[in-house]
This record gives C-alpha cells, structure tokens and sequence, in this order.
C-alpha cells in the first residue's frame, strides 16, 4: 500500500505539517505517562478503586514502556530538525502501532470493555485519518474491534481472566452478551464514521491549501509578467523624453540661434520637468528591478541630506493643512541603495502627510547609536488599529480605519519598504500610539534601524 499520496510529493507544508503533528503525539505521550502515574498513585492511597497487585505492575511498566519509545521518538525528530530526513508518515504510522499495542495492553488490565480507555482507539483513529491513507486506517480498526470482540468472548466464556478494577462499576458488564454485542457495535460504528469524516475534512483541507499555494505562484508569476512588461515600457518611454532633453538643450545652447529670455524661462522650466520625468522613470525601473531579481545597486550616500531633501519637496502639502515638521537629523553616510531608500522615506514621509489631520505635528529623526543608524518617522495622525498591527507590512493590507474613507492608497508601500530594508539586513518597526499622541490622535511611528557598516 502507498502511504503517501502523489499530491504531497512536492508539496512541502504537507511534510510541515505532518512532522508538527508528530512532535505534538510525542508531547501528549509524555502527558500520558504522568496521567497512568497519578492514576497509580490514586488506587494506592484512596479506597475508591482497587486493582491487585499484577494489575498495578503490568499498568506501570507499561506507562514505562511508553515513556521509553517516547523518548526514542523524540531523538528521532530531533535529528529531522537537525536536518537528517526521514518519512514522516512512517514514522506516525511506527507511533500509532506502538501506542495501540500499549493500549490494548491497559485496556485488558483495567476491566476491558468496562475500562473508559476504551475510548481512546477513537481518539487515535482520528489522529490517523487525518495522516494515513484512509483505507489502512479502515485495516487497523477493523484489527481493533476484532482485538475488543475476541479477548470479549474469550472473558464471557471464562478462557480468560477478567481483570475487574474493584470500584469502577458497580456492576459487570462483560458477562452480558447482549450488551457486549451494542456496545461494540456502537464503538465500532463513532469509529468507522470518525474515520470517514476525518479523512474527508484532512484531504479537502490539504487540497484546498495546495489549490492555494498554486494560486499564489500563478499570481507571482504574473506579478513578474508585469514587472518585466512595465520595465519595458518605461524604458521605451525614456527614449523620445531623452531625444527631447537633447533638442531642448541644443535650443538652450542657442545653437539654433538666440532665445528670447522669456522663451528662454519657459523652456527651462520645461527642461526641469523632463528631468523630474526622467528621475521618476529611473526610479520606476530601480523598484521594478528589486521587485523582480531582488536586485541593489549599493552606494554611499549622505542619508541625513536625501531625508531632507524629501522633507523640502513634502513641504508645501503639509503647510496647506498646518502641519508642522520638526526634524532632528544627524549628519549620517550609509552604504545602501539609494534611489530604493529614496522612494522608501519618501513614502512613509508621505504617508504621516496623508494620514494626519490639519494642526498636526510629524518628528523625523536621524543618529547614529553604535554600530547601527537609527531612524524615526514619527507622527499625531489616525495611527494604526491594534488589531492591525501584525498585518501592516502584508502586501494590498490597509489598516482598517481607512478602508472606505477614500484616501488613496494600494496596501503595497509598506510591504516593499519592508523588503528593501531587509534587504539591507535592518529592521523596522512599527508603534501606535506614537509618543505624540494626544486627544483623538493616536499617531503612528516608524523605526527603521540600518547596519552602519562600510563599503564592501
């Protein structure tokens, strides 16, 4: 029989999940083993239930027994951490073997079909199913209730000893043929339908998720599709907005002869705008280029004086709704991409602007702290939801309290700030309230933490 489905060969979080499953069976054996010592220690110094005296050793080497293979099991998924692999559905089905011989070991010696560990072959046919194939779990509660119905009959007729736990019940049970018969017909019937449900849920569950994954990879793909379709364009674009910085130039050089002054401004004018359009293209492409091959074009720049330079440019939004800049930047060089830094502050920048109210304040910071560059945004806006925290740097995740208030916005800025300053191996952080907070402004503020470290 194939134990594992041809769906989960190259599918990774299905072998993650199964060795979690695993190392959580070998946590609730260790549980178990406890459980089996208090009960022990509970028939010896209470009156309630009794057991003799084979009963109490068979019960403790078994709990022993358990103890024993269950710490094999955890060298064994130790080493799977430590890298040495191994098939993780063997080894469950290895488990379940060992845990049902051990339990079918203490079901007899604690009153068998009287014992309520009877109950505990429906919870590891559950466990199963959601691992096994479904057929062979349907083989192992079929040897399950031949295992209940045979050492039954073979109690009824005296063949065997029936190990009473004096104090369970205060009647038997396992001399009642009839009852015998329902009660192991109703066992069997939760078990096979636990089986069937289980394994149902298990495998949509899987194929759902794998359906999924496989969704998310079309949706990469076409994400770079459209990287490399929009660095082509864009860079198709810069062909005929340079052929016209070349004509511009030479008019401006009065190679055609002499400009008129007024002329002469209007085309400037014009000149700097082109320039803005070709930084903007460039920065366009730069981004398109990270997003794409993860690509950084490192250089050292003065990341005090780009900060404000951004602020300058920032500016006259601000002013129109009253807020006031303060910033406190040190004078500090880092050896980073800088037209993806550029962007990067550029947009948190803009994003304190966009999201806090008129009369407001934004503080930017900058210091060098050691062996790292330290940098805050920090602002009295909207601020952030707690709830939404965690979520911030999803990729297309707005923070709740501006979905539907027709502020603009993608949900994408701050994953790629994100990335681009993993890239650089810092971090960012991000809190709310801020320390400006006042009343009804929550503010937000944003860390980001740089290596300050030199050119390579």
């Amino acid at each position: 029989m194939i134990l594992n489905p041809s769906w989960t060969y190259k599918y990774e979080e299905y072998w993650n999940s199964i060795h979690k499953y695993n190392r959580w069976f070998i946590q609730l054996r260790f549980g178990a083993f406890f459980t089996l010592l208090a009960i022990l220690l509970f028939t010896r110094i209470t009156n309630y239930v009794i057991m003799s005296e084979a009963q109490f050793i068979v019960i403790l080497c078994c709990a022993f027994f358990i103890l024993g293979y269950n710490y094999f099991f955890k060298i064994i998924s130790r080493q799977s951490l430590e890298g040495e692999k191994f098939n993780e559905i063997e080894f469950s089905l290895f488990q379940i073997i060992l845990d049902l011989l051990s339990l079918n070991i203490l079901i007899y010696f604690t009153g068998g079909i009287e014992t309520p560990f009877i109950l505990f072959y429906i919870f590891h046919m559950i466990i199963g199913s959601m691992i096994l194939p479904v057929r062979l779990v349907y083989y192992i509660a079929t040897l399950i209730m031949l295992f209940l119905l045979s050492f039954s009959l073979l109690e009824y007729n005296g063949i065997i000893k029936h190990q009473e736990m004096i104090g369970l019940l205060h009647f038997h049970i396992y001399n009642n043929l009839p009852f015998i018969f329902k009660y192991l017909f109703i066992i069997g019937f939760v078990m096979f339908v636990s089986i069937a449900l289980t394994n149902r849920i298990a495998q949509d569950l899987y194929r759902r998720e794998l359906q999924l994954k496989k969704a998310l990879e079309d949706l990469e793909e076409a994400e770079k599709t459209k990287q490399k379709y929009v660095m082509t364009v864009v860079h198709e674009l810069k062909s005929p907005i340079s052929a016209s910085i070349s004509i511009l130039d030479l008019v401006l050089g009065n190679f055609y002869g002499p400009v008129d002054e007024k002329i002469r401004e209007r085309l400037e004018r014009v000149r700097y705008r082109i320039d803005d359009s070709i930084e903007s293209i460039n920065n366009i492409l730069r981004l398109s280029r990270f997003k794409l091959l993860n690509a950084i074009d490192k250089e050292i720049f003065d990341i005090s004086e780009m900060i404000g330079r951004i602020v300058e440019n920032q500016k006259p939004v601000a002013e129109r709704k009253k807020i006031t800049i303060y910033t406190a930047l040190q004078k500090t060089e880092v050896y980073a991409d800088k037209t993806l830094f550029y962007l990067s502050f550029s947009n948190l920048i803009n994003n304190s602007i966009k999201y806090t109210r008129e009369g407001g304040l934004i503080e930017i910071l900058l210091e060098k702290r050691g062996d790292s560059i330290e940098t805050e945004i920090c602002d009295n806006g909207i601020g952030i939801p707690k709830n939404d925290i965690e979520k911030i740097f999803d990729e297309f995740y707005r923070a709740s309290n501006v979905q539907g208030k027709n502020i603009e916005g993608t949900g994408t800025g701050l994953s790629i700030i994100k990335q681009i300053v993993d890239a650089h191996g810092g971090t960012i952080e991000v809190e709310s309230p801020s320390r400006l907070a006042g009343e009804g402004r929550p503010g937000t503020s944003f860390k980001i933490s740089l290596p300050a470290e030199g050119k390579d």
